[in-house]
C-alpha cells in the first residue's frame, strides 16, 4: 500500500509539475510577447497596481483546498462549505479592493491605478470560483484535472494578451492575461470534475480548526512576499521599478513551474506516513536533495548567464535588468533548501510554526528592507532580500530539528554535491562566458552555448562528486 501511493504521488508530482512547467512556459512566452511590445515603465505601473491585489488575496486566503486534502473523509457538506468560504472571500477581496483603489492611487500619485486595482481584482474572484470537486481529485492523488484546467486557461489567456497587445491595449494587456487565465480554468473545473455545492458554513469549524494559524502565516507571509515592491514604488521611478519587478519575475519562474508544485504531493505523502517518524524522515531527505539537484542550478545559471539570456529574451532595451536578475536568482537557493518544510508542517497538523516563521519574517523584513531602499534604491533592496532569506534559512532548518530531529547539518549534508557542482557550473560559465560571446556573433547561438556549458559542467560534477542522478526520481520512494 505503501510503494503504491508513493508511486501515485510520484506520477502526481510529475504530472504536476509538468502542468506547471507548460504553464510557465506560456507565462513567459505572453512576458516576452509584450515585453517586445511594452516597456519597463508599463510593466512598472501593472506591478504597482498588482501589488495591492496581491496582499488583499492572500490576506485573506483561507487555504480549504489543503484542508479538504489532510480530511480522512470528505463529506458532501465539507464540499460545499468549502465553495461558500472561498465565495464569501472572493466578495470580500472585490469590496475591499474598492475601498483601497481611490487611496491607492493617490498615495502613489497615479490616477490611472484605479482602474487597474479593480480590473485586476477580478483574478482572484475567478479563482475563488473553482470547482471545490478538483480537492477530490488532488486527494485521490490524480492531478490530471488539475494539468488540464491550468493548461487551458493560460493558453487562453495567452491568446487574449498577445491579441490585444497587438490591437494597442498597452498596460491593459497584461491586465487580460492576469484575468482571463483563473476565468477559464475556473469554468472548466466544473466541466473536468463536476460539483454542484449548495451555500452553507456547516462544516466552517473544521476549516477554521485547520486553517487558522495557515492563514495567519499566509496573511503575514503576502506582506513579506511584497513588502519590497509596495515600498520600493515610492522610492524609485516607474521605469526602474519595472525592471526590479522583471528580474524578480524571471528569477521566480524556475521556482514557480518546477519546485513549488512538488508541496501539495509532498503534503498528500507526508500525510500518509505521518505514524511513521524515520519512513517521514526518509521521504524528507530525499525531497530535499531532488528539489536541491533540480533547482540549484537553474538559479545559478540564472544569475551567471543573465547577459546573454536577457539580450536572447527581452531585447536590448531591457539589459538594465541583468545586474539586478544577476543577485536577485541566487536568493532562491536559500528557500530551496528548506522547500519541503511547510509540506511537513502542514502534514503532520503543526500550521502555528509557519505562523511563527511568517512573523519572525515579517519583523525581520520590517527595518531591514525599509533601510535598504531608503538608502541605496532597488540595489538595497535586493541585498536586503538576500540577508533576511539567509537568517530565515537558518531558523527553518532548526524548526525542522525541533519537529523531526533531523538537525542541520544533516540537511545540509542533502544538498552538499548539488551546491558544490553549482558553484563548480557558475565558474566554468562565468571564465567562458566571455569567450563564448567573442567567438558567436548570433545572440541566441551564444546563450544556446553558454546553457550547455553550464549544463554539461553541472552534470560532469555530479558525477566525478559519485552523485547518483537517479535518485532524482526517486523522491517518493
Amino acid at each position: 500500500m505503501f510503494l503504491m501511493s508513493s508511486k501515485r504521488a510520484l506520477n502526481g508530482a510529475l504530472l504536476t509539475i509538468s502542468s506547471k512547467i507548460i504553464g510557465k512556459g506560456i507565462d513567459f512566452i505572453t512576458l516576452l510577447v509584450l515585453a517586445r511590445t511594452l516597456g519597463p515603465s508599463e510593466f512598472g505601473i501593472v506591478a504597482i497596481a498588482m501589488t495591492l491585489i496581491s496582499i488583499i488575496d492572500m490576506i485573506t486566503d483561507f487555504p480549504v483546498g489543503a484542508a479538504l486534502i489532510c480530511m480522512p473523509n470528505i463529506s458532501k457538506s465539507h464540499l460545499d462549505t468549502a465553495f461558500t468560504i472561498n465565495l464569501a472571500r472572493s466578495f470580500l477581496i472585490a469590496s475591499v479592493t474598492a475601498a483601497l483603489s481611490v487611496p491607492f492611487a493617490a498615495i502613489y500619485g497615479m490616477p490611472q491605478l484605479h482602474d487597474l486595482v479593480l480590473a485586476l481584482s477580478l483574478c482572484s474572484v475567478a479563482r475563488g470560483m473553482t470547482s471545490p470537486g478538483i480537492a477530490l481529485t488532488v486527494k485521490n492523488l490524480d492531478f490530471r484535472p488539475t494539468f488540464v484546467i491550468e493548461t487551458f486557461g493560460k493558453a487562453i489567456g495567452s491568446i487574449a494578451a498577445i491579441t490585444c497587445a497587438y490591437m494597442g491595449a498597452g498596460v491593459w494587456s497584461i491586465v487580460v492575461n492576469t484575468v482571463v487565465a483563473p476565468a477559464a480554468s475556473s469554468s472548466l473545473s466544473y466541466i473536468i470534475a463536476p460539483c454542484w455545492p449548495r451555500l452553507t458554513f456547516l462544516q466552517y469549524k473544521y476549516f477554521l480548526s485547520f486553517s487558522g494559524w495557515l492563514s495567519l502565516s499566509k496573511a503575514f507571509a503576502a506582506f513579506n512576499w511584497q513588502y519590497d515592491r509596495l515600498l520600493l514604488g515610492k522610492f524609485v521611478d516607474h521605469a526602474q521599478f519595472g525592471r526590479y519587478t522583471m528580474a524578480n519575475d524571471i528569477a521566480a519562474l524556475p521556482a514557480q513551474s518546477l519546485i513549488l508544485p512538488t508541496v501539495t504531493p509532498m503534503m498528500s505523502t507526508f500525510a500518509k506516513s505521518t505514524g511513521n517518524r524515520p519512513i517521514l524522515t526518509q521521504q524528507y531527505e530525499r525531497c530535499l536533495r531532488a528539489v536541491s539537484m533540480v533547482g540549484v542550478p537553474i538559479f545559478f545559471g540564472l544569475s551567471v548567464a543573465a547577459d546573454p539570456l536577457v539580450r536572447a529574451l527581452l531585447g536590448e532595451k531591457w539589459l538594465s535588468v541583468v545586474p539586478f536578475l544577476q543577485i536577485i536568482a541566487i536568493e532562491p537557493i536559500f528557500y530551496l533548501l528548506t522547500q519541503p518544510f511547510p509540506a511537513l508542517a502542514a502534514a503532520l497538523g503543526k500550521t502555528k510554526i509557519l505562523f511563527n516563521l511568517s512573523f519572525v519574517e515579517f519583523m525581520l523584513k520590517l527595518p531591514v528592507i525599509a533601510i535598504g531602499a531608503w538608502q541605496f534604491g532597488a540595489e538595497g533592496v535586493i541585498l536586503s532580500r538576500l540577508l533576511c532569506s539567509f537568517i530565515l534559512m537558518i531558523i527553518t532548518m532548526y524548526c525542522l530539528k525541533s519537529m523531526i530531529g533531523l538537525s542541520p547539518f544533516t540537511q545540509l549534508r542533502q544538498c552538499a554535491i548539488p551546491l558544490m557542482a553549482g558553484a563548480a557550473m557558475y565558474c566554468a560559465v562565468g571564465l567562458l562566458g566571455g569567450t563564448i560571446a567573442g567567438v558567436f556573433v548570433n545572440i541566441y547561438v551564444t546563450t544556446a552555448v553558454v546553457v550547455s556549458v553550464g549544463a554539461m559542467a553541472y552534470l560532469l560534477a555530479l558525477l566525478i562528486a559519485g552523485y547518483n542522478i537517479k535518485s532524482l526520481v526517486a523522491v517518493f520512494r
